[in-house]
């Protein structure tokens, strides 16, 4: 009789953990699941369509699909971050798709730079905001790389005689800022408030 519990302990267990999976499958937005799974590059693969376009896709998960326009977007690109490259005229602009089940999750904008020997993340951008009575005809944009550039990155990128998009990032002075867990806005919100507070207590 022990063995016949073991079974039904054992069999317990597997419905459980089945349950428990599919449990996640169904509530988890897709997207979420995505970001995940963009945490192990190793764990992506290349392939290509019969047309001959590639996309990249997790191993186990292959109704996520990472998948780049085969026309670009804008040729001859340019942003004041670049370095003079020897093919400056064909930088080009490329749309990077997330697809689940074929369905759109999401993009991002990449660009080939010097004749391909580069594809990377465009950087995200931010305007100074200056008022009318202040501005200047210096530009005065700032860019960065987030997480998710970073990590999507790590598996469609390329960089040259460099190894990493870390390295690419730090040659090009382009900061990489991390993403604001859920537990730290608590406790920013908390610090900007004592900091208002002593500074007020300051004034007096």
């Amino acid at each position: 009789m022990e063995w016949i519990s073991l079974v039904i302990s054992v069999v317990g267990l597997i419905a459980t953990s089945i349950g428990a999976w599919l449990a996640y499958v169904t509530f988890i937005s897709p997207l979420r699941r995505f970001k995940w799974y963009l945490r192990k590059p190793d764990k992506w693969e290349k392939e290509f369509e019969a047309k001959g376009s590639e996309f990249y896709r997790p191993k186990q998960h292959p109704e996520f699909q990472i998948v780049r326009s085969e026309n670009p977007t804008v040729t001859g690109f340019t942003q004041p971050w670049m370095k003079k490259y020897p093919d400056m005229e064909h930088n080009q602009s490329y749309i990077v798709e997330v697809r689940f089940h074929g369905t759109f999750l999401m993009s991002e904008l990449f660009i080939a730079l010097d004749g391909w020997r580069y594809f990377v993340p465009v950087p995200r951008v931010e305007s100074a905001g200056l008022p009318p009575h202040l501005s200047t005809d210096k530009d005065t944009r700032t860019f960065h790389y987030d997480e998710l550039q970073v990590r999507l990155s790590r598996i469609i990128g390329d960089y040259y005689r460099m190894d990493t998009i870390e390295q690419f990032a730090k040659a090009h002075k382009i900061p990489i800022r991390q993403s604001v867990r859920w537990w730290q806005k608590p406790v920013q919100v908390v610090l900007s408030v004592w900091y208002r507070v002593r500074r007020k207590a300051a004034e007096k």
